[in-house]
This record gives structure tokens, C-alpha cells and sequence, in this order.
């Protein structure tokens, strides 16, 4: 089926079983890859893929179910098991679908691929390595074109539609000389274009050369409190953590740190956050929620000040508060003064953070993991590479204890990020 009229039957069939509500998200992928093995281009293919989201309400109980085989007797059968376990389902007076909006249909310029470029710009790519970078080995990479096409509708009458395009590379590599080797690194990028060669977006020179560098590593000694400067690569591990807790389950539990702080201090006052639906910045946009709502520009964190929480229509009638206006995703901090040089000088000692390591903070932000790829700092100078470095702190805290911003910014398409300096860190070696 079509997918218009594939979702006008899935509603009906909903409605028919025996629904009070109904609504229904349709995602279709073509994926265009050029895969790297043995240093060599070795695989083009072509994949599609469907998936097709349904959910039905009745007295205030909710099921989802998700299919990736869309006949009507794939869609017959998946409806039938959604009845019953909406049955079974707990009623909640916050169940619902989206209200009724002004149906929206958003494209982007960039549908197709350009093949015969990906081509060039890949093996482009695989010679600048190996004549400039022989130390390093970068096997797992590709480069895809994605088409998505993604639809919702619901039983209040909305319709909204997005077709987005969009180039994406990504590479894991390692640097290896004399039996030596470096610890794993990998980085990836959203592009809207190919005018320029792969390693020159997202600053993924700066990272070969690092894996070079960090062939030879030195394991620092003892504990010490210090500053660390974070990475654009590693700022979203670093505080992507604090989002979650701006979130639907953090909230309805009652576990979140930021339950009571909105409209109050959460972070520096060097510290703004905005999450983007749409940012000529980045290489995408998202213009449709996943709960069935048209996506705004909001900022998360202003100067500090906690502005808002990431609530989904669920989140909010739970809690009876305000639905965010978008998911949290594709964020941009704003710049600050200066320089990442001038951070690097005002550091007396501490870590260039560039990847960590570590599991999920606590309830209360506790945190823990290794430093890796991960440069020592003494005196206003970056000295070496380190080894078996673990770091701890507490994310609250460290989002207060954010001291500088780097004017510096990098664009992964899909965030905006600088360089963050962070005080008063736990850094502890051998």
C-alpha cells in the first residue's frame, strides 16, 4: 500500500476494532553505503526499511506496537494483538493522543545522492590517510545517504509529514607503530553536502593526529582536584546525562535532581543551552515529534537558568505541567570569550577531556569512568598523553562549576558544541 493510504486504513482498522483513539507514525528509510574494509571500498548497497508505529486508546488505557511489514494482513494481524494487550493494559487519565493541529508537510533541497561524489570523496579519503597518517588504521567507515520520509496522523484529524536527506560519515580508527598502539577513537558527522573533503568536517584531523600521539601514553601518578577542559566530542557524554533527568520518567518518579528548579540556577551563567528543531547550523532538522506535535526552537538552560523541561504530551498531563516544545534533541551551546588556548593556559593542572568512559550517573549525579584519548595539562601547557585516568565528580555540580566557554565552536550536524572548562574535578592516576 501507498502510505497515505496505508495509514488511513491502519486508523480505520483501529477504530473498527474497537478504539475510542487512535494514531499512527510511518517511517520509511533508503539507505545509499559505501563501506571501507581493508582499507579498501568493498561494499555498495542499497537498503530500505519500513516502520510503522500503532497506537489505540480505549477507557484510558494505552498499547503501542511496532511493525516492519506493512501488507493489510501484517497490519490485520498486528491490530488484532494490539486490542488485546490494550485490554490488558493499566487505564491512565494522562493517556492521549496529540490535539488538533493545521495539517504540515516539511521537505528538504536534498533528496537524492550524489554516488559518483561519495565515491570520489571516500577514496579520496583512504589515500589522505594513508600518505599522511600511515601510523593510523581506519577500517570501519563509512559513508551513507540517508532518505527518510516519516508520517504521522491521528484520529483528532492530525497530519504531518517530513522528507529529510542528509549525508553521513563515520569512521573508527587506531594508530599502531612499533607494537604500540593507541586506544580506540571514532567520530562521526551529518552533512547536507559534500563540498568539501571528509576529514575537513568536524574537525577529524584534529583527531588523526591525536591517535598519533597517543601511541605513547603516560600513566599519571596519585589523586589530585583539578580543571578539566571537555571536548565538543565529549561534551554531550559529559552532560547529555543532565538532560535525562529533565525528562518524563526522571520526573513522574519523583528521582530527578531538577524537579523543583525550574526558573533557577541549574548551571554557569556562562552556560545556554537551546535545542533545535530547526538551526541553519545543522545539517538536519526534526520538525515532528514523536508524540504527534509540529517542533519548535526552545532554550533548555539561559545564562544558567533552567527554562524548561523536556516533557512529552504524556510527561505533562501526568504531572499537569507545560509539554516541551520539542524532544531535547540537536543541541547548540552558545560560544563564550575565549580562546581554547587561553582556557589551556589558565589551567595550573588538571585534563584536555577528548572521550570518557563510564556508566550512568546516580540518582543524586554521582558519577565515574576513564579519561581516554586524554591529555594532561600543567601549568597552562598540554605536557602528554595519559593512560588509566579515571575522573569523578557530580553532574550537578559540574554544570555550576563550568568556569569558561571556548569562542570555538564545532559542527557535527547534528550539534553545535564548544569547548567547556570545568573546575574542581577528582582526577586520579596509578
Amino acid at each position: 500500500m501507498e502510505r497515505e493510504q496505508m495509514l488511513n486504513y491502519s486508523l480505520e482498522a483501529i477504530n473498527k476494532a474497537g478504539a475510542e483513539k487512535a494514531d499512527c507514525f510511518l517511517t520509511k528509510s533508503e539507505v545509499h553505503e559505501l563501506n571501507v574494509e581493508n582499507e579498501r571500498i568493498s561494499l555498495l548497497r542499497t537498503t530500505y526499511d519500513t516502520s510503522l508505529v500503532l497506537k489505540a486508546l480505549k477507557e484510558n488505557k494505552k498499547a503501542i506496537i511496532k511493525l516492519n511489514k506493512t501488507s493489510k494482513e501484517d497490519i490485520d494481524t498486528a491490530i488484532e494483538e494490539l486490542m488485546e494487550m490494550v485490554e490488558h493494559a493499566q487505564a491512565d487519565p494522562a493517556n492521549d493522543i496529540s490535539e488538533k493541529q493545521e495539517p504540515a508537510n516539511f521537505e528538504t533541497p536534498l533528496t537524492k545522492p550524489d554516488m559518483e561524489l561519495m565515491h570520489k570523496r571516500l577514496t579520496a579519503y583512504l589515500v589522505f590517510i594513508k600518505e599522511k597518517y600511515p601510523c593510523l588504521t581506519s577500517d570501519a567507515t563509512n559513508l551513507k545517504f540517508m532518505k527518510i520520509k516519516q508520517n504521522y496522523v491521528n484520529t483528532n484529524g492530525v497530519r504531518l509529514s517530513e522528507t529529510s536527506g542528509r549525508y553521513q560519515f563515520t569512521c573508527m580508527f587506531v594508530s599502531k607503530k612499533d607494537g604500540k598502539s593507541s586506544s580506540f577513537n571514532y567520530s562521526y558527522y551529518l552533512s547536507d553536502n559534500l563540498e568539501k573533503n571528509l576529514w575537513e568536517y568536524a574537525g577529524m584531523e584534529r583527531l588523526f593526529k591525536q591517535s598519533d600521539e597517543q601511541i605513547e601514553t603516560t600513566g599519571l601518578q596519585g589523586k589530585f582536584v583539578g580543571d578539566i577542559i571537555i571536548t565538543p566530542e565529549c561534551v554531550g557524554s559529559m552532560f547529555g546525562s543532565a538532560l535525562s533527568y529533565l525528562k518524563d520518567m526522571s520526573l513522574i518518579s519523583g528521582k530527578s535532581i531538577y524537579k523543583d528548579k525550574l526558573g533557577e540556577k541549574i548551571a554557569s551563567e556562562h552556560f545556554t543551552l537551546h535545542s533545535q528543531a530547526v538551526d541553519e547550523n545543522l545539517a538536519i532538522s526534526s520538525h515532528i515529534t514523536s508524540d504527534g506535535y509540529t517542533s519548535e526552537n526552545i532554550t533548555v538552560i539561559e545564562n544558567g537558568i533552567l527554562k524548561t523541561f523536556l516533557l512529552s504530551r504524556y510527561g505533562a498531563a501526568k504531572l499537569d505541567m507545560k509539554r516541551s516544545a520539542n524532544q531535547g534533541s540537536l543541541l547548540v551551546l552558545e560560544p563564550g570569550k575565549k580562546t581554547l588556548d587561553e582556557m589551556i593556559a589558565s589551567v595550573d593542572k588538571g585534563l584536555l577531556l577528548c572521550r570518557f568512559s563510564g556508566g550512568n550517573p546516580s540518582d543524586n549525579g554521582d558519577f565515574a569512568g576513564v579519561a581516554k584519548n586524554s591529555y594532561y595539562i600543567e601549568n597552562g601547557e598540554i605536557k602528554y598523553p595519559v593512560s588509566e585516568t579515571m575522573i569523578s565528580s557530580n553532574v550537578a555540580r559540574m554544570l555550576l562549576d563550568i568556569t569558561e566557554i571556548s569562542r570555538e565552536r564545532l559542527n557535527s550536524g547534528v550539534t553545535f558544541f564548544p569547548w567547556v572548562k570545568v573546575k574542581s574535578i577528582t582526577i586520579s592516576g596509578k
